[in-house]
């Protein structure tokens, strides 16, 4: 009879401590968890409509097609995609933040770099702000230089609308209304124009640039937010669709 009751007992024992065991290991691995957000900063980079505060971001610069940083895996969320397009401050463009560090230090293309800035996204799309300008650069690696990615450009004609990358990143999330106001501004004062497109339900952009001397944000300035019809050369380059045009391709789709 004890030695019934010590059997049970032991069977008991092992069954108890198994149970432990598993809740040990389940809280072992959200522990790892919250450990892994916390120091690549997903959650601290990412909130709600978008935007987030100044941070560090790490990655490699490419100048084409626009100034832009293919995000090192940890700065940001699994859904985005990592192919960072930067804009400047109030004061200065992008680029003319990444030449006056240039300058100083040589030439940053394909290079990995650290860079601080404030972080929106929308439609998988992310875009930072080089907030604090000049200062926003804070590491160039000049050991190595990553390759361009390029595809072959081919012919195409799209519908859609011009916008500003920076004033619609800025929107609301559920916000599909264009400002033409903020956009024409933000064109004028030199941010990248992106051409629109809805397929499948989805909006789809390409970066704008131009196939003559005339810049593309002067060309597309009285384009901005109507409905047009785009024609040109397609290509993608680091991560983004490009499209090359100049203003005597691009059609109104509504009478003016």
């Amino acid at each position: 009879m004890k030695n019934g009751f010590q059997i049970k007992s032991i069977k008991q024992f092992l069954r108890a401590n198994k149970t432990s065991q598993l809740w040990l290991l389940i809280l072992g691995f959200i522990l790892l968890g919250l450990i892994f957000i916390t120091q690549t900063g997903i959650l601290s980079n990412l909130s709600n409509g978008g935007t987030a505060k100044i941070q560090t971001f790490s990655g490699v610069y490419f100048t084409q097609p626009k100034p832009l940083i293919v995000l090192d895996q940890g700065y940001y969320s699994e859904e985005l995609k990592p192919h960072a397009l930067l804009v400047g401050s109030e004061d200065s463009s992008a680029a003319a933040i990444i030449a006056a560090n240039e300058n100083v230090t040589g030439e940053f293309n394909g290079k990995r770099m650290r860079l601080r800035g404030t972080l929106q996204y929308r439609d998988r799309k992310i875009l930072i702000e080089l907030t604090e300008g000049i200062n926003s650069i804070l590491s160039v690696e000049k050991n190595l230089s990553y390759p361009v990615q390029q595809t072959a450009p081919k012919p195409i004609r799209l519908e859609g609308n011009i916008i500003d990358a920076k004033c619609w990143f800025a929107n609301n999330q559920e916000e599909e209304t264009i400002d033409k106001h903020c956009i024409k501004q933000g064109i004028s004062e030199g941010i990248p124009p992106l051409f629109k497109v809805e397929k499948d339900g989805q909006n789809v952009y390409y970066l704008l640039e131009s196939t003559t001397t005339e810049t593309i944000n002067t060309a597309v300035i009285k384009f901005v937010a109507d409905p047009v019809s785009i024609s040109g050369e397609v290509l993608s380059q680091n991560g983004w669709n490009v499209l090359r045009t100049n203003a005597e391709q691009i059609i109104y789709l509504n009478e003016k």
